[in-house]
């Protein structure tokens, strides 16, 4: 199962591509089971011009995109089962195993999950326009008719809410709100969720994975 990597990565900007090709610099070969031969030749040459071997051009947008390239089904970055570092993805485990911070590690759209980002302008009364940013969680709706095709979607599946260790998502990914959100931002996020959390159980509503996993 490779979840949402059965499409592969898209990439929201310059700044997003350079990461990733900065990552692929530094990862070591032995966490990139897909790991494509010319990448050495690649990177040595310095090339700017030719399209990096682990992406390719979805011309299936509305305005061609660049993503991650697929190998059987999904990204090349997603290691499969027998893999030494095993299955899962492999910037991801890179990160991880050498302690670097998950973001500019993976492209954007995976260090976020599983957080959602709209950003909408808004005119309000008095004329002013103002950048809206909604944070939510992502799940398949989200990601209209292709969100059929994921064989598992973390947000919903019971294994991934609960455990001795666990924590609510605005502790564990305190880097990633606030990457997204601001310092600021986060800081009122952290306190209203605090408040919440110090609620009596039967007071706060439970997220239908969160019941199952403790029933």
């Amino acid at each position: 199962m490779v979840g949402c990597c059965i499409h592969g990565a898209y990439l929201s900007d310059e700044t997003d591509r350079d990461d990733l090709y900065n990552a692929v610099a530094e990862m070591p070969a032995k966490y990139w089971q897909l790991r494509p031969d010319s990448v050495d030749s690649y990177l040595a040459a310095g090339d700017s011009v030719e399209l990096e071997p682990w992406l390719e051009w979805d011309d299936d947008e509305e305005e061609p995109s660049l993503k991650t390239t697929l190998i059987d089904g999904a990204c090349i970055f997603a290691n499969r089962h027998g893999h030494e570092t095993g299955p899962g993805c492999a910037l991801h485990q890179w990160a991880m195993a050498e302690g670097r911070n998950i973001i500019g590690s993976k492209p954007e759209v995976c260090w976020q999950v599983p957080f959602s980002r709209e950003d909408e302008w808004q005119e309000r009364s008095d004329g002013q326009e103002i950048l809206r940013t909604t944070i939510g969680e992502y799940d398949r709706r989200q990601w209209g008719n292709g969100g059929e095709d994921f064989d598992w979607w973390c947000t919903n599946d019971p294994a991934c809410h609960g455990g001795p260790d666990a924590q609510p998502v605005w502790k564990s990914m305190k880097a990633e709100l606030t990457q997204l959100i601001g310092e600021e931002a986060y800081a009122i996020v952290e306190k209203h969720c605090a408040a919440r959390a110090a609620l009596p159980q039967e007071a706060k509503a439970v997220h239908p994975a969160t019941r199952a996993a403790d029933s």
